[in-house]
């Protein structure tokens, strides 16, 4: 099992989840889609409510507290070249 962080909703914090692996997390952010005020079911079946997909997963908490707008425009532009 692995500890995935997700952005919740309000900006300021996030949220711990459980997956059996990366491929699984990210799997289940595929099916939630992106938005603010998603739900989505972790591996050890918690249904977690207010989630802000837009900025996706990390595996380290510092790394998901680093992230802003600012780094969503930059994967977007990533994205485009």
């Amino acid at each position: 099992m692995i500890t995935v962080y997700v952005k919740a909703d309000c900006g300021c914090c996030s949220t711990e989840m459980k997956f059996e692996s990366v491929e699984s997390a990210t799997a289940a952010f595929q099916r939630a889609g992106l938005g603010n005020g998603v739900v989505i079911t972790d591996d050890e079946g918690i249904q977690h409510e207010g989630l802000d997909t837009f900025y996706g997963f990390s595996t380290e908490q510092e790394e998901q507290e680093s992230r802003s707008l600012g780094y969503l425009f930059d994967l977007v532009v990533a994205k485009t070249q």
